[in-house]
């Protein structure tokens, strides 16, 4: 009888383990899409145990502990290492939200015909960023407009047409053509006849690239624009699609479930 018990008590306790485990990372992925979808900043100028500032993403995680005493408890009670909030695994769930909203734009797109809208931004570190627009009619026959990567579109749509210098040689000269555009006196005015919902999209990327966060990865930002103007699709994407692709895009040493 013994060893069943011992062997009962491990489970429990195993399951108990990845229950925490999961709230955790539970809580930093929302973390993460709140921050996202209102473009704040993550993380503050000090981050020290003892900083009464410790940045967005820290005081988000103190207020689900305050609202929710299990949280606090999983948190106080876990290892430096195992707590899923480092400013690493914030970039991997916010590319993960980001990755599964695109996901959606493709699917929405489907075989419709699209055009595609091209601005260049400065954004705060003096940087020229590319943004891109789809405009489409959907399947309701409403005209919709969405953030999205010409790359992606190729993978999506013509994935035996592209190898992988291909599709490095087409991001380059949609860079190209941005600074032809510019370049030419013919587009000098663009911007007076474009859509406010355009230039809505094309702003956003200074507001979550700031004057205090011009070092920001291009990879991480590009997640948080997706995340930032697509608000309905990230509200979207559930907890356990995030934690399943979260547990196979690395080693893991614990589990979720």
């Amino acid at each position: 009888m013994l060893p069943c018990t011992s062997e009962r008590v491990i489970s429990t306790h195993s399951s108990q383990e990845a229950a925490n485990h999961r709230l955790r990372l539970i809580a930093t992925i929302e973390g993460v899409r709140l921050l996202a979808k209102q473009g704040c900043a993550f993380r503050g100028n000090d981050e020290s145990a003892d900083s009464t500032n410790r940045g967005n993403f820290d005081a988000i995680l103190s207020s689900f502990g305050r609202m929710n005493l299990e949280v606090q408890r999983v948190f106080d009670n876990a290892h430096g290492n195992a707590k899923y909030t480092s400013p690493l695994i914030q970039k991997q769930i916010a590319n993960i939200l980001g990755n599964k909203v695109r996901e959606k734009i493709r699917d929405e797109v489907g075989l419709a015909k699209f055009c595609i809208l091209v601005d260049e931004v400065v954004d705060a570190s003096s940087k020229e960023q590319m943004a891109i627009i789809l405009r489409f009619v959907d399947c309701h026959g409403f005209i919709r407009e969405r953030s999205e990567d010409v790359c992606n579109l190729a993978l999506k749509f013509y994935p035996e047409d592209f190898t992988s210098y291909d599709l490095s040689a087409l991001d380059m000269e949609c860079g190209f053509f941005v600074a032809d555009i510019l370049a030419d006196p013919r587009f000098f005015n663009t911007s007076s006849f474009l859509q406010p919902q355009q230039k809505e999209l094309f702003q956003s990327m200074n507001i979550i690239k700031s004057r205090l966060r011009n070092k920001m990865e291009d990879d991480f930002l590009d997640d948080l624009m997706v995340l930032y103007i697509e608000k309905e699709f990230a509200d979207s994407v559930d907890n356990d699609y995030v934690i399943q692709e979260f547990e196979v895009s690395g080693t893991r040493r614990v589990r979720f479930r």
